[in-house]
């Protein structure tokens, strides 16, 4: 017995001290490096930055301070970034990746499985959203047309498989003190400037720069309204990007009563509303959006 207790307190104590040795002799430099060289190699436009890398537990990796840049203009910054590799996946054909991200005030934590044969392109991300800040994101809080606030919460998934060319996008979130205002009120008419966002859910298909809607669902205090159709992404100036979009409005009837005063209502909506609300065209281009009722 005796015997047995020597062996395993030996046992623990090199555990113990390749530990140390690993967290403290780990190349951080050399790590960070090479982990900037591979990331910046998969698209020249896009740039990331990475403070440190150490080993962290659950074995795995921590990156802190991460920033990605498109054009050197910030896009993400990842205050805290962990990965957990999960060992025994790779006896099978995917391989499999946990993170923990610390960004915007929230965290984002869920799994990556990706294939180990890099031709059958075989991926699947599942995220989890806690109480992200979206007012703090970059390329949101720098559009000069309008404001968006707000905690998200909630989950997306990415889905790639070798036997469909598109990446399939769910959507299912919910926003606490979320709001959106315009620069400048439609019509100049106050009821239209500020919006009161409870959820969105969503469903698209993404291949290459084309985004094809199958369903968006946007809840709001003055309205609903579900979406579906197909956006052309210019990579070049996405504010020129092409939209054909269609859908339906349900207006909140206590809303509708606030713009009756100061709008010619039944003018506007000259039909009456199906059981989805008033159905809808949007085309154009984010910059120059065309909008008509149908």
């Amino acid at each position: 017995m005796k015997n047995l207790l020597k062996w395993i307190g030996y046992f623990v104590y090199c555990i113990g001290v390749a530990i140390f040795f690993i967290y403290y002799l780990f190349p951080s430099d050399d790590a960070k490096n090479f982990a900037e060289y591979k990331l910046n190699r998969i698209d020249n436009r896009i740039k990331t930055d990475i403070n440190g890398i150490k080993p962290c537990f659950p074995p795995g990796l921590q990156f802190s301070g991460v920033n990605i840049l498109n054009k050197d203009e910030k896009v993400l910054f990842l205050n805290e970034l962990k990965l957990y590799p999960h060992f025994f996946s790779v006896f099978r054909p995917l391989i499999s990746v946990s993170y923990r991200i610390k960004a915007y005030d929230g965290i984002i934590k869920g799994t990556v499985d990706v294939a180990k044969k890099l031709k059958a392109k075989n991926m699947f991300v599942e995220s989890n959203l806690s109480k992200i800040n979206i007012n703090k994101i970059p390329e949101i809080n720098n559009i000069k047309d309008f404001n968006i606030a707000g905690l998200v919460t909630g989950n997306i998934k990415f889905d790639k498989n070798e036997a469909n060319k598109f990446y399939k996008v769910e959507i299912d979130i919910k926003i606490a003190q979320g709001k959106m205002w315009l620069a400048k009120p439609i019509l100049g008419i106050s009821e239209l400037n500020n919006f009161i966002v409870t959820s969105i859910k969503a469903e698209a298909e993404i291949d290459n720069f084309n985004i094809n809607i199958k369903s968006l669902s946007v809840k709001s205090e003055q309205s609903d309204i579900s979406v579906s159709g197909a956006i052309v992404i210019n990579n070049n100036d996405i504010k020129n990007s092409s939209l054909n979009l269609s859908g339906n409005i349900q207006p909140n009837p206590s809303f509708l009563s606030q713009l009756g005063k100061k709008l010619p209502i039944n003018a506007i909506f000259k039909n009456k509303p199906s059981k989805d609300g008033f159905p809808f065209k949007l085309t154009g281009s984010p910059k120059r959006p065309s909008f008509s009722l149908i």
